[in-house]
Formats: structure tokens, C-alpha cells, sequence
């Protein structure tokens, strides 16, 4: 008995000492966020740098740019990570240094959001740079007092950062998260956003002073796009907002998190339930077929046709991924209070968790035997919850005059997007063979890089759960490969999911087959990354010229007024959106939020205003003439001739590489008359948003 006590104890010392080890390690990694966050600032400061001949290589500007900004990005990441970890020892939620991350990555999007609205509340004012850091900091605090209240309950954590590669792995997530920075330092800081990015970055603002990302009916085009089920990623992006100020980045950085926590998923779901893990190489080529997702996100998945913008929808999509691998891994543990965690991750940050998730337990409830009914039935709860919750929830806030979720991504979105099926495309198969449809496999092919996809050939090789994941990649993507309209973004899970099942599916095979599989991952892989390098990799910076051309006399954007986002809709009349048939040959476009940010951001710098917005009770600005009057507001132009100019940029398009580019008529769809919208009048009188 006593040799056994002195070994429990023996070993809660040891525990102890590790732990401690890891926080003054994670302590030490927030220096540049707390003592030089302005770096991140002044590296977005030097946008002038992008029209520069050789904008990825700046060497005179190489010590803000590639040491001091990407080292207050990532250690705003250990920082935010910093409860989540902690408390992710003091539940034991995984011994594996993957499932850890993980764990602690969704712990802290919890945690941190919470404790931030809590103190926005109670401070009654926005927390930023060092007051929002001190709440993190407390809230690590706290994490490791309930770690010392499990080790005094003889509960001492297991320790996931020992053996299996658990330093090289951590240690990469690191350099590779670096790598991303200074490779891509110009989409991360100087391209101009596109109408996704503007809105993600406005939308992030927006809990700077509210609880939830909800906007004012009466706020124009900006209540939509945020509802219950693509809530989630505006919560993490503020905190890089509240750290490095209103700039692009911010909204940006959030990318290199979510892409640690894809990896760490990535890693814990290859190792579930297996005795054999992968080596340092085959960990290090995971990292080459997310090398080649991040290119395909960074310029070709967006709707503008120059651009793709990092923060919408790249940071969302990488995020939804994450929330799912977490909710597979959580299912095949049979952990009904984590499936539940991590299901409402997944359906809150985007309309594909909600579809991943109910296809997994489709597929589980009919491939598993025995079939995990704890499981499924909590996969149902979450799915019944987040489904009512986004019928009705907006319906509720309305009524009590408080601002509700948005109803664009509602469910019924995806059941209207078959009403666009061309019905004699069906009949006539003939999807079978046309080039838009036949290009769409490189949808799941290239991304993944190449080889990965013959992993949904090896069907004998797999076991259950990666065969349940197969099924689920197969079926989503065919979900929207036989749709008339779709854009990339639509297909990123199944590009990610294969990447998962293939690596699963080779740590079955022996030693020496893995070795000649690795070689052929390497070729096919920078094949498919070649392929996927964008035509054209200049950062886009034409917006600038036009927002910072525009002066704005009305109040409230600071405040976030709605009045000031429903008056933007004026500046279509400057420069169309971008879903014209014109567009991109014949006219430039854009949105108008992004002319409203940088109409702002260019307010104290020296400039040249040829358009004026301003209230029309105000005389007209000295030498302009009215261009077009709507509501309170009117715009001014001074020179017609700029005016043309600013209508004739034609910036490098398509965005990103030209066998990602999908015609701007198969993009954008305008749902006609269909049976199904013959319920719309009955829906609406049971308070159904639709």
C-alpha cells in the first residue's frame, strides 16, 4: 500500500512538473502579442509595398514582415489557445498530442468568447488590446486552478505532449504556421478586400460592441449573411481584432489557428483507434496536401472575380472542418457530452457542419453494427436544436425588437438550391460528359493532391470509421457536383475529408509499401500544387484607389450605426456589384462595403476626394455635380473623367488558377418559379423564416 501511494504521489509530482513546464513555456510565447502587437499593424501600414515588381520579397522591410508580425500573429494564437489547453489536461479529453490540440483549440473558442462578452458587459466598453488580453489571461488563471483542484481530487492529468512525435509535431505547427505568414505576407496584409472579407471584418467589429453577431434589419445588405449557422467564426476573428486593431490582417490571421487545429483533427482522427502511428515524414507530407488547400483557398475559392480573400470564406471553411474531425473523433469515442460539444461547433460554423454532420450519422447509423445509438441520438439532439433554433430564433428576436441571426444559410437555403437543377441536363445525362461538370472531380482531386483521392478506392482496406468518412466525402461532394450552380467553397469538406481518409488508410499497409506511397505523395503532390499556383499572384490593391477617392460626411460609422451600411447601397450607382452579366469583361465591380472601409481607412492620409457622400440637405460640395440621390444621402462626383477610369480597372482575372474558375453564369443563381416555393406564404404564417 504504501509503495503504491508513493508512486501515485511520485507520479502527480512529476505531472505537476510538466505541466508547470508547459505554462511558463506558453507564458513566455505571449511576449510579442502583449509588448509588440503593433507590429502587425505596421506591417499593414506598408500596403504601398503591393504594387511593388517583386511584392513577395521585401527584404528591406524583412524584419517587421517575416520576424516581428508573424511572431505577434502565432503568439496571439498561444494565447488564445492558452485556457483551452490547460483545460483540456484537467478533462483528460485525449492522450494523443492531436486530440489535445484539438480539444484545448474548441475549449477556448468557448471559453475566451464568453469570458469576453462577460467583460464587455461588465466593463459596459469595448475590451481591446491589453484589457482583452488580461481576460485571457485570468481565464488561464482559472484553468490552472481547476488543474490543481483535479491533481488535490488524486485526478492527475494525462500527459498527450509525451512520445508519438508529440515535440516534432507541435514544433511544426509552429514553423509551418510561420511559413504560411511570410510566403503569403501579401494576401495576409496588403490585398484589398473583397465584398466576403469587408463584411467578415465589419460583422467581426460588431462584437466590439455587442454579445452576438446579429445586425439591425434596417442595416442594408449586411443582416443576412450571419445567422445561427455561420455564426461561430466571427467570435474568434474579433479577439485578432480587440489584439492588432481594424485592420485586413485581423480578420485574416484567424486562418493560422483554425489551420493548426485542421491539422491537429487531422492527425487525432488518422490515429483513432489505432496501434501504429505515422512517422515524422508521413506527419510532414499532411502538411504538403494542406500547403496545397491553403493555395487553393488563398486565390481561387471566392465569388469576386479578381481575388479571394482569406477571411471569408477560407477561415470559415478551415474552421467547419476543424468543428467536424472534433465531432467524428468525439462519436467514435462514444462521448455523448463531447458529440454534443462539437456538434454545435460544427453546425454554428457553417451550412456544411450542419450537412456533414447529418450525413455522418446517416452513414454511421447505417455501416456500424453494433450501431452507437448514445451516439446517434445525440447527433439527432444537436441537429433538432440548431435546426429550431435557426426556424425560429429569428422569428423570437424580431418580435422583441432585438437584432436576429440572418436568414441566408438557413436550412430550407439548400433544399431551394435544387429547385436550379436544369431538368434537361437530367434527362439528357448530360453531365456525364460536359467539360463544367467533368472539371468539377478536380474539385476533390487537385486540392487534396492528387493521389490522396484513389484512397476512396481501397474500400477493403478501411474500417469502419474511415469507411463512414469515405461515404460522407463521396456523398457531399456529389451533393453539389450535380448542382446548375456552385462555387468552390461548396466542395472544400470533401477535399479536406479525403485527405484523412488517405493517410488512414495507408497507415494499414506495411513499412516498405508506405515508403514507395510516400515518394509518389511528394510527386503527384507538387503536381497538384504546381497546377494549383494562380495564373496571376499579385496582390489586388485596385479598391484602394477607389475607396480612398470617396469622402463620407456622415457620422456613425465608428458607432456602427445601421444607417451607415443601409446608404451604402448608393455606391452602386458608382462601380456595379459583381454578379452582372458584364462582369468582369466589359465593367469593373465591387461592393460597397468594401469602398465604405477604405472611404474611412484613407480619412487622415492625404488624398485626392472625387466623390463626396453626404447628407441631401447639405448644399452641394464646391465644384460637383449630383450623380444619383436615394433616401437621406447623396453622391457627389467631381470629375467624370476619373470616374471612367475607376470603371475601366480591370484587374487580373480569374481570380486564382483557371481550372478552379467556374463561369460567373454557373456562380450566381436566380431561383425561378418552383413548386416548392408554393409553401413560402404558408411558411411565413408559421413564423418560418424561408
Amino acid at each position: 500500500m504504501a509503495i503504491r501511494e508513493h508512486s501515485a504521489d511520485f507520479r502527480q509530482t512529476a505531472s505537476r512538473r510538466h505541466i508547470y513546464g508547459l505554462l511558463a513555456v506558453l507564458v513566455g510565447s505571449w511576449t510579442p502579442v502583449l509588448f509588440d502587437a503593433g507590429a502587425v499593424s505596421s506591417a499593414a501600414e506598408l500596403y504601398a509595398l503591393a504594387t511593388a515588381n517583386h511584392p513577395y520579397f521585401v527584404p528591406s522591410q524583412a524584419a517587421v514582415l517575416y520576424l516581428r508580425a508573424p511572431m505577434a500573429a502565432i503568439s496571439a494564437c498561444l494565447l488564445c489557445l492558452s485556457p483551452g489547453l490547460l483545460l483540456a489536461l484537467a478533462l483528460r479529453t485525449s492522450t494523443a498530442v492531436g486530440g489535445w490540440v484539438l480539444s484545448g483549440f474548441g475549449l477556448s473558442l468557448v471559453v475566451v468568447s464568453a469570458a469576453a462578452a462577460f467583460g464587455q458587459v461588465l466593463l459596459g466598453e469595448p475590451l481591446r488590446g491589453n484589457s482583452f488580453a488580461s481576460v485571457v489571461v485570468l481565464c488561464t488563471a482559472l484553468s490552472v486552478a481547476v488543474l490543481e483542484w483535479r491533481f488535490a481530487r488524486g485526478l492527475p492529468p494525462a500527459l498527450p505532449f509525451r512520445g508519438n512525435h508529440a515535440g516534432a509535431t507541435l514544433l511544426s505547427m509552429l514553423l509551418v504556421s510561420w511559413l504560411f505568414l511570410v510566403v503569403m505576407a501579401p494576401k495576409f496584409y496588403w490585398e484589398t478586400f473583397t465584398g466576403d472579407g469587408a463584411h467578415a471584418f465589419e460583422t467581426s467589429r460588431l462584437l466590439l460592441l455587442r454579445s452576438l453577431p446579429f445586425w439591425d434589419s434596417t442595416a442594408g445588405d449586411m443582416p443576412g449573411a450571419y445567422g445561427i449557422t455561420t455564426m461561430l467564426v466571427v467570435f474568434p476573428s474579433s479577439w485578432f481584432v480587440r489584439l492588432f486593431g481594424e485592420c485586413e490582417a485581423a480578420v485574416r490571421l484567424p486562418l493560422v489557428l483554425f489551420l493548426a487545429a485542421l491539422y491537429a483533427g487531422i492527425l487525432a482522427v488518422i490515429g483513432e483507434g489505432r496501434s501504429t502511428c505515422l512517422g515524422k515524414a508521413e506527419r510532414s507530407l499532411i502538411w504538403l496536401g494542406l500547403a496545397i488547400f491553403v493555395v487553393v483557398l488563398a486565390y481561387s475559392v471566392t465569388y469576386d472575380p479578381y481575388s479571394a480573400d482569406l477571411a471569408l470564406p477560407a477561415a470559415r471553411k478551415a474552421l467547419s472542418v476543424a468543428c467536424f474531425l472534433g465531432f467524428v473523433l468525439a462519436f467514435s469515442n462514444s462521448k455523448p457530452i463531447w458529440i454534443c460539444f462539437w456538434g454545435v461547433l460544427a453546425c454554428t460554423s457553417s451550412p456544411g457542419g450542419v450537412l456533414l454532420t447529418g450525413l455522418w450519422s446517416l452513414v454511421v447509423a447505417w455501416l456500424w453494427r453494433p450501431r452507437p445509438w448514445s451516439g446517434i441520438t445525440a447527433s439527432v439532439a444537436v441537429l433538432s436544436a440548431v435546426t429550431v433554433c435557426t426556424v425560429f430564433v429569428p422569428s423570437i428576436l424580431a418580435a422583441v425588437n432585438l437584432p436576429a441571426p440572418g436568414t441566408e444559410h438557413n436550412p430550407g437555403v439548400l433544399v431551394r438550391r435544387f429547385t436550379g437543377l436544369q431538368l434537361d441536363e437530367w434527362l439528357r445525362l448530360s453531365f456525364l460528359w460536359e467539360w463544367d461538370y467533368l472539371r468539377r472531380w478536380s474539385f476533390l482531386v487537385l486540392p487534396s493532391g492528387i493521389l490522396p483521392a484513389a484512397a476512396l478506392f481501397t474500400w477493403r482496406r478501411q474500417d469502419s470509421l474511415t469507411r463512414a468518412l469515405a461515404i460522407v466525402a463521396v456523398a457531399y461532394f456529389l451533393i453539389f457536383y450535380v448542382q446548375a450552380f456552385v462555387t468552390l467553397h461548396y466542395f472544400v469538406p470533401a477535399m479536406l475529408l479525403v485527405l484523412v481518409i488517405y493517410w488512414r488508410t495507408l497507415a494499414s499497409f506495411g513499412m516498405e509499401q508506405r515508403k514507395w506511397a510516400g515518394l509518389a505523395t511528394v510527386l503527384c503532390g507538387v503536381a497538384a500544387l504546381y497546377i494549383s499556383l494562380p495564373e496571376n499572384a499579385r496582390p489586388v490593391w485596385e479598391a484602394r484607389v477607389v475607396g480612398s477617392a470617396i469622402d463620407i460626411r456622415f457620422g456613425g460609422y465608428h458607432e456602427m450605426d445601421p444607417a451607415v451600411y443601409r446608404r451604402l447601397r448608393i455606391f452602386r450607382h458608382l462601380i456595379p456589384y459583381g454578379d452582372e452579366s458584364c462582369i468582369p469583361e466589359e465593367r469593373y465591380c465591387g461592393s460597397p462595403i468594401v469602398w465604405n472601409y477604405y472611404a474611412y481607412r484613407h480619412q487622415r492620409v492625404p488624398r485626392k476626394v472625387n466623390y463626396v457622400l453626404q447628407p441631401d440637405s447639405l448644399d452641394p460640395p464646391s465644384g460637383m455635380e449630383l450623380l444619383v440621390q436615394e433616401g437621406d444621402a447623396a453622391l457627389y462626383v467631381a470629375d467624370r473623367t476619373v470616374l471612367a477610369k475607376h470603371r475601366g480597372l480591370r484587374p487580373p482575372t480569374p481570380a486564382g488558377s483557371s481550372i478552379y474558375a467556374i463561369p460567373r453564369d454557373r456562380m450566381f443563381q436566380q431561383y425561378g418559379p418552383s413548386p416548392i416555393e408554393l409553401l413560402s406564404p404558408v411558411l411565413k404564417r408559421l413564423g418560418i423564416s424561408w
